[in-house]
């Protein structure tokens, strides 16, 4: 039986017309980070983000007669996160992640700090058209662990600045799915 038949209650249009789609660009981001200053900045101005993932080690299994296969070992919890904002003209997102870093080590002697001392807390939500939250999650102890470098190009006059970021995390857990009602 075809998924594409018309005419049946189960099929692909069906599903897109009662289900709808999710639009990658709807989404917001709240950042709490160590280093404190205006996070409602950062956030106006994240252009791209990403919902983490998870990723399962596994192993070969020998202890079969026969071909061997892969089984879960195990569970990697931390992860990466890359982000990309829209630069504003006096350089203030670049300044937050350049002193959220500097929470990171000491200046003078390159010490590292405490690790609880400059990790902070993320929230992603993913919004429908109307700008209700359809997915949230929440990322744990999350700090930027690469601030990349911003090219400045001559030939670029139509262009935009932006600054990518990639985030170290711990962990990460769904808050909630569907609307605002169904919150896990």
């Amino acid at each position: 039986m075809s998924f594409f038949t018309s005419g049946t209650s189960g099929n692909f249009f069906s599903s897109i017309s009662s289900k709808g789609i999710v639009r990658p660009n709807r989404f917001e981001i709240s950042i709490t980070s160590a280093a404190g200053g205006d996070n409602r900045l950062v956030a106006l101005r994240c252009e791209s983000c990403e919902i983490p993932g998870r990723n399962m080690r596994t192993e070969a299994n020998e202890n079969v007669y026969g071909p061997s296969y892969e089984i879960a070992h195990g569970l990697t919890l931390s992860g990466e996160i890359q982000m990309v904002f829209l630069l504003d003209s006096a350089y203030e997102i670049q300044q937050y992640f350049d002193e959220w870093q500097k929470k990171i080590y000491n200046e003078n002697s390159y010490d590292m700090n405490y690790y609880t001392e400059y990790v902070g807390d993320m929230t992603i939500k993913q919004l429908d058209a109307t700008d209700n939250v359809i997915f949230s999650c929440r990322v744990y102890e999350a700090y930027p662990k690469t601030v990349n470098a911003i090219s400045l190009d001559q030939n670029s006059r139509n262009e935009l600045t932006r600054l990518t970021v990639t985030m170290a995390y711990r962990d990460w857990k769904p808050d909630q799915y569907g609307s605002l009602n169904d919150a896990i």
